[in-house]
């Protein structure tokens, strides 16, 4: 019996491809906020709704990424722009956050001198984080098929893949202390996370090899890959269970605050319904048969027993741990320079990810005490050189929005960016 594959699916189309992109640009609950409009009311019970969500790449542009996510067809010119742009290491990350809020009043209290404000917090959101590194042979590989690589050796080892959608119910405290001099404040959270999807590829070694004429394919490959219930992933399933922790701190001296945040420090269990796979082989292939440039390796395979013994694999169900990956984020806001100008700068990391050191700095002009608008250039992530836009309102009776982007030019030149995303918030102080 004569069988024809496909390399994809042989390593699994989920496996091979990387381009899934929904995800998180997480802030840290109350203390980066657009309330300096108003100090005083930062003391009010409000309920707020925010979503916000990045998708960046070193590489990769997002009218790639656009036409593919669409289903559409991707011409020879458009592959070319990116693979040009490939190094030997790519990245590319997104992260997806909504969800709703509460803080309390403030609660007052004296401790000698100094006046102590206490408030707490309560929110529920919906998380998704991505992750992922890979070869530029991976991407050739897989958008052109092997014939490019013809008596040549194609190298897709160190490709790493990470994606999680998760649930988060939190619940945490504001402490505020006002000097003379300084105002400090402290946040601390903790939450419980609902896991609802997991899907993790590493391939510490893979190598394609296709000998002239398409005579043999020798693939070596060492891969583990774990997932989460395949057959219950929707919103809300419940496949895992786990813990994070949130901290924060802020001092506000002579017009200046800074902040020091930490997220995300925790982890979820995965429950024995989740799937471990390892590969670990050296096959070779005998009469592969190499199609155009559009197809991927189209291998003859004598019988379904010849492929079951070269391309062994261990396939078990157990349970697993696994850590979200924490951020740091450091940042400075200052009204120092003009009364209406409020400038603003910030660095982040996302530690056991792609990602390299985030920095952000922009300013606001404010038009009025009820509305500010602003612009922003940022460096870093899982991308280049980017510019934003951002504006809020106070529309009166508690009422608050606000909305922006720090990729306004991957909206305008979707050719070259490599990064799109957005954030929108509502709030309804009381």
């Amino acid at each position: 019996m004569n069988k024809k594959t496909t390399i994809s699916q042989i390593i699994s189309w989920r496996i091979i491809f990387l381009f899934l992109f929904l995800s998180t640009n997480l802030n840290a609950q109350w203390l980066h906020d657009f309330n300096f409009i108003n100090h005083e009311k930062d003391s009010m019970p409000a309920i707020r709704f925010d979503f916000d969500y990045e998708v960046a790449a070193d590489a990769i542009s997002n009218e790639f990424i656009s036409t593919y996510a669409k289903d559409q067809f991707i011409d020879a010119s458009l592959k070319d722009k990116v693979s040009g742009k490939l190094k030997s290491n790519n990245h590319l990350g997104s992260e997806l956050n909504s969800g709703f809020g509460y803080r309390s009043k403030t609660f007052h209290k004296h401790w000698k001198s100094q006046v102590v404000l206490f408030q707490w917090t309560a929110s529920i959101k919906q998380r998704l984080l991505f992750d992922a590194s890979f070869a530029k042979d991976l991407f050739r590989l897989y958008f052109y098929g092997n014939k490019i690589y013809e008596g040549q050796e194609a190298d897709f080892s160190n490709f790493n893949y990470s994606y999680q959608q998760f649930q988060q119910i939190q619940i945490g405290s504001i402490k505020t202390v006002i000097h003379p001099e300084a105002t400090m404040r402290s946040f601390m959270a903790v939450s419980y996370l609902n896991g609802q999807d997991y899907l993790s590829v590493e391939t510490k070694r893979g190598k394609l090899f296709t000998a002239k004429d398409a005579e043999y394919i020798d693939l070596d490959l060492a891969l583990t890959s774990r997932q989460a219930d395949s057959s219950n992933h929707k919103f809300g399933a419940v496949n895992g269970a786990g813990v994070s922790f949130n901290a924060g701190f802020m001092l506000e001296v002579n017009k200046w605050k800074y902040s020091l945040q930490f997220n995300d420090l925790g982890f979820i269990s995965w429950n024995k319904k989740s799937s471990l796979v390892k590969i670990d082989t050296t096959y070779h292939f005998e009469g592969a048969e190499v199609q155009n440039v559009l197809d991927s390796i189209f291998i003859e395979i004598k019988s379904d027993q010849d492929f079951k013994n070269g391309f062994l694999q261990t396939h078990a169900f157990e349970k697993f741990t696994k850590s979200l990956p924490p951020q740091l984020l450091f940042s400075v806001e200052t009204f120092a320079l003009h009364p209406k100008i409020h400038a603003y700068g910030t660095a982040r990391y996302r530690f056991g990810t792609g990602m390299i050191p985030h920095v952000l700095i922009g300013g606001d002009y404010l038009f009025s005490k009820s509305f500010y608008a602003g612009l922003n250039f940022q460096y870093g992530g899982y991308s280049k050189l980017h510019a934003g836009i951002r504006a809020a309102y106070d529309a009166g009776k508690g009422w608050m929005f606000y909305a922006g982007t720090s990729y306004l030019d991957g909206w305008l030149m979707k050719n070259n960016a490599g990064g799109v995303g957005g954030n929108l918030s509502l709030q309804k102080l009381f």
